[in-house]
């Protein structure tokens, strides 16, 4: 059980409205104080290292460990359905990296998400842009022909890791190829990436949806440059639910949620959430703001029923479990 918060130094400036401050403004500043923005930030950071999460860090550490290091590529796939944790993985994996001489600060890793019909070029000027080269400007018929300078470019700050969010839009049917810098073709960014990989010797992670363990049938070759595969799943309603419940109650020190232990109430927290990570965070973080707002120092089912009406609305289609 650990979490990763970083130090709260500036508060939203909510307090204080001028007499003369336009409606829509003070509304807005008067939903919650300073006091419920800043305990919700911090319970919204807590991280639950659950076996999965921790299998999948262990995996990206490695591969951190080993990008241009040895010549034979690594690399993996961390695969998972929405909110089961793979882009709050990647927030505290780069918070995480140490400082070193061995590669320019921030730039240890480089995080992409990739677009819906990827383009090489746009790829392309992107990590120049990241890696801070010079005149990355024009076409993305001349950001193609840059193509060669991009594994220098990685060289020259030391980036050993590159990470690809939403990595299963490379998985897209191949459209037909056009000239270069003008083809929308996934089949050209996977053969871009191949180069790359190969040249930079970085490693390569590719997060995604389950379409990624049918990557063989699209590019046996990126296939094989990331062997690994890690899972990110919601939490079935059993045992493992009610831990991972437990454990978050336990890792929040700024506010007392102790009212979640409870078996009934963990129970209805599966029936809110689906056992989806980013569901149940969007709750608790609402219920943890409702109750700071209203001077109170516990959880309970009304602020429960509250939260759930704010994070969802009073048209969703779903019932509320806690009403």
């Amino acid at each position: 059980m650990a979490k990763d918060i970083p130090e709260f130094t500036h508060s939203p400036r909510l307090d204080g409205i001028s007499d003369n401050a336009p409606e829509g403004l003070e509304r807005w500043m008067k939903t919650y104080s300073v006091e419920a923005v800043r305990v919700g930030i911090e319970v919204d950071r807590l991280i639950v290292r659950h076996p999965g999460y921790v299998s999948a860090l262990k995996c990206v550490d490695r591969l951190f460990q080993l990008g241009t290091e040895m010549e034979t590529p690594h690399g993996a796939r961390i695969i998972g359905s929405s909110g089961t944790g793979k882009a709050a993985l990647l927030r505290y994996f780069v918070r995480s990296v140490p400082r070193s001489s061995l590669f320019s600060q921030g730039l240890g890793v480089i995080a992409l998400r990739v677009p819906a019909r990827p383009r090489t070029g746009e790829f392309i000027g992107h990590l120049l842009r990241l890696t801070r080269y010079p005149f990355v400007i024009g076409s993305a018929k001349q950001l193609y022909q840059k193509r060669p300078l991009v594994a220098e470019a990685l060289k020259g700050v030391g980036t050993r890791l590159i990470w690809l969010r939403k990595a299963e839009n490379l998985m897209e049917s191949e459209a037909p190829r056009m000239s270069h810098g003008e083809s929308k073709s996934s089949m050209e960014v996977i053969d871009f990436l191949l180069e790359l990989v190969d040249e930079s010797q970085v490693s390569l992670v590719l997060s995604g949806s389950e379409a990624l363990e049918k990557l063989d049938a699209v590019s046996a070759e990126l296939a094989a440059r990331t062997p690994t595969i890690e899972r990110l799943t919601s939490f079935p309603d059993d045992v493992s639910w009610l831990g991972f419940v437990r454990s978050f109650v336990d890792g929040c020190k700024p506010f007392d949620l102790t009212f979640l232990k409870d078996p009934r109430v963990a129970k209805r927290l599966h029936m809110a959430s689906n056992g989806n990570l980013r569901q149940f965070k969007q709750l608790i973080t609402e219920a943890t703001m409702l109750a700071v707002n209203q001077n109170l120092l516990t959880l309970n089912q009304k602020l429960m029923s509250e939260a759930y009406t704010a994070v969802w609305g009073t048209a969703s289609p779903r019932s509320n479990p806690f009403a």
